[in-house]
């Protein structure tokens, strides 16, 4: 381990210790080292340095722009399927799961390469590159006349959308240990924000020939590419995230960064070899951890899949039966509820009780949240709509706190990294297991809710049992995970 206080200098020496280890004896901060290998690194904290706080909201910015990507064409990429590909009705659905998936598995092929450029070449250098690839593609595909432009502009954008787990782990080496819950807590809030203005946009600006006649209704371009408005208007915005980063952000590489970065936590990196990621992927700490991960995305994913679905089927085919406009209303009060547990609660818990404690709370929290669903369904069903409304009210203000499981996952992935080296690659490797599990999942939620509603099995709830029974495994998975430090 390496001891670091105000007074000076201490070397990080090899030995093996926990994921999060135990306090200095001496009162000083002490720096973990995992998987024990010998990174010979240095590190100081200066607690009277101001933290970056600029730099992780510019850098929450462009967080926004992969979830803008992938979600700005959902409002309008059944009809462009249909448009494209002179589909008959029922072949709509498959062809535009294609198209949405196509992101996800091109994703999935590229972020370990993302992690190890970003590793080697800089990670501000490599987040300018992949931000121009994405907004590229983005544009790209606003124009694509044939059903597999889609799917090859589509690919293209996720090739490049290596975005997120660079600025992941620009924000771990960013922050100090005291600080990292609040800034993860931005970055997953960020996330939030381009999940719902994703497809705002893109609704809002899809044909807009016909939507909005008197100022685009004479536009040639835009009457033979009603979709390219919403993929410039994305594509600018990722631009600007690109600008910013040039002229903004700082690197963060300790090999690169020097003395120029200004932060709490200066870590100055000598030669030595790195781990591979054959070796750090064998330490048990890191197989824990990503075990964990995995496993909240799976339940995350598959529930992100049924969720709007259910809202809109109907109250006796086990749905809640509600309008569009009641849709819209339901998920933004749960993402405001999200919003202020990850803005207010998480930073807290996890402070007093630690990132693991913080992932236990949330695996009580999950089947509590799924079920007032079930509840909230079987009372409307009943003809107890103020009994059902209580529900819905108590189950948006108290569930959206298991979403913590998400920041309280990443910190555990920054702890469990045996070097700042290799924390790129090691992010990567979540983030593929994040396009993975979102490639396949939700396809195969979906299918399971649809099965349980034509079948009224289990009264039409029979994915959210499933997804009740799911969650059962989180806290097996969370006894591997070593007990949390006290930070000093």
């Amino acid at each position: 381990m390496s001891q670091c206080s105000g007074d000076g200098l201490a070397s990080r020496r090899a030995e093996s210790s926990p994921l999060l280890g135990n306090r200095a004896t001496d009162g000083s901060c002490t720096s973990y080292n995992p998987a024990g290998y010998d990174t010979n690194e240095a590190v100081t904290f200066q607690p009277s340095a101001p933290l970056p706080k600029k730099q992780v909201l510019l850098l929450c910015y462009a967080r926004l722009m992969e979830p803008l990507a992938f979600f700005s064409i959902f409002p309008y990429v059944a009809e462009m399927v249909q448009r494209n590909g002179n589909l008959a009705d029922s072949d709509v659905g498959f062809y535009s799961g294609l198209v949405e998936a196509a992101f996800s598995a091109a994703q999935a092929v590229t972020l370990l390469l993302w992690g190890t450029l970003a590793d080697r070449f800089g990670r501000r250098s490599m987040l300018m590159y992949s931000l121009a690839g994405m907004a590229t593609g983005t544009a790209l595909f606003g124009t694509a006349s044939e059903l597999w432009h889609m799917i090859l502009f589509r690919s293209l954008t996720g090739l490049f959308s290596g975005a997120n787990l660079i600025i992941r782990t620009m924000i771990g080496e960013l922050c100090t240990p005291d600080s990292q819950a609040a800034f993860f807590s931005w970055y997953a809030v960020a996330g939030n924000l381009g999940i719902f203005i994703g497809p705002i946009i893109g609704g809002a600006l899809a044909d807009p020939a016909n939507q909005y006649p008197s100022v685009f209704g004479d536009s040639a371009f835009l009457q033979r590419h009603p979709y390219a408005l919403s993929g410039f208007t994305t594509a600018a915005m990722t631009g600007t995230a690109v600008l910013i980063t040039a002229v903004a952000i700082p690197e963060t590489l300790p090999e690169q960064a020097g003395g120029s970065l200004s932060r709490a936590c200066q870590i100055v990196q000598q030669d030595s070899p790195q781990p591979s990621m054959r070796q750090i992927l064998q330490t048990t700490q890191v197989q824990a951890v990503l075990g964990g991960y995995a496993y909240v995305m799976f339940i995350a994913i598959a529930f992100m899949a049924i969720h709007p679905v259910a809202l809109y089927t109907p109250v006796h085919h086990g749905g809640l039966g509600l309008s569009t406009a009641q849709i819209t209303i339901f998920i933004a009060a749960v993402s405001a509820s999200e919003t202020v547990w990850l803005m207010i609660a998480f930073p807290v818990l996890q402070r007093r009780v630690g990132t693991k404690r913080v992932l236990v709370v949330c695996s009580w929290l999950w089947p509590l949240f799924f079920a007032g669903y079930t509840v909230t369904s079987a009372l409307e069903r009943e003809g107890q709509t103020i009994a059902a409304v209580v529900v819905a009210v108590f189950n948006i203000v108290v569930g959206p706190g298991a979403f913590m499981a998400f920041t309280a996952v990443q910190l555990a992935v920054n702890e469990a990294s045996p070097s700042p080296g290799v924390l790129g690659k090691l992010n990567s490797s979540i983030e593929i297991l994040s396009s993975i599990i979102r490639s396949v999942v939700p396809g195969i939620a979906t299918a399971v809710f649809a099965v349980g509603a034509r079948g009224n099995i289990l009264g039409g709830y029979l994915a959210w049992v499933v997804l009740i029974v799911s969650t059962m495994g989180l806290p097996l998975i969370l006894k591997r995970f070593p007990d949390d430090h006290v930070r000093c």
